[in-house]
């Protein structure tokens, strides 16, 4: 019995054993018998819906091929931070055909723990995209993350192309383009660097015997991408580090996010690129000091080692996910788990309570005894750094302010002030009874110049609770006209295209017997002309 990591990246699958630091398979993740198309199934990390055949096939075939005479007792899949439910709930399916316990986890946060890290900043230089991930005590801060499609390894894959191309290379089949584009990037490509002596000319021999030589510029023009972003306006590597430190946390926190930067990646096996990202990054934090850049030398297989060292870690016992409990979110699992007398989550451990805080922090569906409020769907997830009593405060206050909510008037006007009064002025110069002057100051009638009189408190609290319900439903209802808009925008271009498709014949008969008739009327003529 053993537990399998599995990594189901974009570009290669990869399957280790629990406890080991390398995989015992790395597969390219694509399918198919032609050499010429191979068909490559979108991957869970580009957050789509992926061909799942396809998918599984490839992972199945990994798995199998890791440990074939050994059972599984548990699987670790990792996920992209933003993956959607869909995805998730389709992960968790898969792995449970093959052993009776899984765990889906992000892989920036699995590659910095596995590390020894934390707190820092993940940069995934994946092959779509380029992420920068926060986490802070082990948890992975989802709206400070940052990504460039344009610092992926597809991008640098495009560049390199050019390269081969100005270079005269030529290719029999998309398979050794690929291959060669992968050689050239992980063995050539560079970045300028201080600390590195001046680059030399070099000679790459490619798969299908063909042999390129780069000089210094080419070498450079590949991995400068990173830095400049492959256009105007572009964000480099270090400004999408910086971005996500910033969004994620300010003051000592930043400083400790710049402190634990770990290079992960594919795409990250450009040389000099660790020294580079440091440099860069020095140069606009404040406190340059506080930098330091960590990569290893395995750092593409950072994910799913750091997947194995969590998984086998003794002080660690994750809240696996079993067919029975499926559908229930990790915060109630590890909540239950730890009310157990078995105490079957974690020990009293930092690193154990970051792996426990990240688990719990996925981005699963809510449980059905979750209160219901007025708030926008979808539901506020229940967040597992809350005690029960701090939840149960929340769930009260959440069903006062529902309660109190009614619907404000469209047409409310602010009441009108008394009418106005003067004291009677007598002979002597003293002012007498205050009167009714029967005239009302012109402010009366104005509604911008009188003032809404102060509520009482409960009231006040009602009063604010009824604005917002109003700006909500609002925010709605031009949310719905949105949808409703475009949704009839793509109808009506439906029907376009198919009254184009049905007027395609009839144009082209007509046209046909205009041609036709142009040719007996020329014959005809030229007939006539010739008698």
């Amino acid at each position: 019995m053993a537990i399998y990591c599995l990594d189901a990246g974009a570009a290669t699958t990869r399957v280790c054993l629990a406890g080991e630091d390398a995989p015992r398979v790395r597969v390219p993740s694509a399918r198919g018998d032609n050499e010429q198309t191979p068909q490559t199934p979108s991957s869970p990390s580009r957050g789509l819906a992926p061909d799942w055949a396809a998918a599984e096939e490839v992972w199945l075939a990994a798995l199998a091929a890791a440990a074939p005479t050994v059972d599984a007792q548990a699987v670790v899949i990792t996920k992209p931070l933003l993956a959607p439910e869909r995805t998730t709930r389709r992960l968790r399916k898969f792995a449970l055909k093959i052993a009776p316990r899984v765990w889906v986890c992000e892989a920036p946060t699995l590659a910095l723990l596995g590390a020894g890290l934390e707190t820092g900043v993940a940069v995934d230089v994946g092959a779509t995209a380029a992420r920068a991930v926060p986490v802070v005590d082990g948890r992975a801060v989802p709206h400070a993350a940052r990504a460039a499609a344009r610092l992926g390894g597809d991008a640098l894959d495009a560049r390199v192309g050019q390269v081969l191309t100005a270079k005269g290379l030529r290719f029999s089949s998309k398979k050794s383009f690929f291959a060669a584009a992968r050689k050239v990037k992980e063995t050539a490509a560079a970045v300028q660097s201080e600390r590195r002596p001046q680059l030399s000319l070099l000679t790459v021999e490619l798969e299908d015997g063909q042999s390129v030589s780069l000089t210094t510029e080419d070498r450079l023009r590949i991995g400068e991408q990173l830095f400049d972003g492959g256009g105007i306006d572009a964000v480099g590597l270090h400004e999408l580090v910086l971005a996500a430190a910033v969004a994620a946390a300010d003051g000592a926190k930043r400083a400790k996010l710049l402190n634990g930067v770990f290079v992960c990646g594919g795409g990250s096996l450009v040389d000099g690129l660790p020294e580079r990202l440091g440099d860069e990054l020095r140069k606009l934090a404040a406190d340059p000091d506080a930098v330091q850049i960590r990569a290893g030398p395995r750092r593409q297989d950072a994910a799913v080692v750091g997947a194995a060292a969590l998984a086998a870690a003794p002080d660690v016992e994750v809240a696996w996910a079993t067919a029975d409990a499926k559908n229930i979110s990790p915060a109630v699992a590890a909540a239950a788990a730890a009310a157990s007398p078995a105490r079957s989550v974690v020990e009293a451990t930092p690193r154990a309570r970051a792996a426990l805080a990240h688990a719990s922090a996925s981005r699963d569906a809510a449980p059905e005894s979750s209160p219901r409020s007025f708030t926008p769907p979808p539901p506020p997830r229940e967040s597992p750094m809350l005690s029960p009593a701090s939840l149960d405060i929340v769930r009260q206050g959440v069903s006062k302010i529902a309660a109190a909510t009614v619907s404000p008037p469209r047409h409310a006007l602010p009441p009108l002030p008394p009418p106005r009064t003067s004291p009677v002025q007598v002979p002597d110069g003293s002012e007498g009874a205050p009167f009714d002057l029967g005239v009302e100051s012109p402010q009366a009638h104005d509604p911008l110049r009188t003032e809404k009189p102060a509520l009482p408190p409960r009231e006040r609290d009602v009063d604010e609770a009824a604005r917002r319900a109003f700006e909500q439903s609002a925010a709605e209802a031009a949310d719905a006209a949105i949808v409703a808009g475009l949704r009839r925008e793509g109808q009506l271009r439906e029907q376009v295209e198919a009254l184009e498709k049905r007027r395609s014949p009839v144009l082209f008969y007509l046209l046909f017997a205009a041609a036709c008739w142009f040719v007996y009327v020329r014959d005809r003529e030229g007939v006539r002309w010739t008698h």
